[in-house]
């Protein structure tokens, strides 16, 4: 099994005028994840599954509660989530089997 994510501050400075967290940095930072795991699978490795940590927001106390880790945004005001960019993609990457 693989897993990783990735946790960013002022993640709300990323939004879009559709409203949407344009996360590209999140997107290059799993693709060159899972590029890597491919090889790693090419060459021989064990590797029966991905997991993405997490798929909705969430806060890590050893960081003061300050990055975003989801591929979908939650507003804790409002309670409205919306699918970030990378959560676009990571669907389309899914979709087509990693093609």
């Amino acid at each position: 099994m693989s897993e990783n994510g990735m946790g960013v501050e002022g993640e709300e400075t990323f939004i879009d005028d559709d409203g949407i967290v344009a996360d590209d940095y999140r997107i290059d930072f799993i693709r060159e994840h899972l590029e890597w795991l491919h090889k790693g699978i090419e060459e021989g490795s064990n590797c029966f599954g991905y997991h993405l940590w997490t798929l909705i927001d969430c806060w890590s106390w050893s960081n003061a509660y300050k990055n975003r880790y989801g591929l979908i945004a939650l507003d804790l005001v409002t309670q409205k989530k919306t699918i970030k960019k990378s959560g676009r993609w990571f669907r389309e990457v899914a979709a087509q089997n990693g093609s």
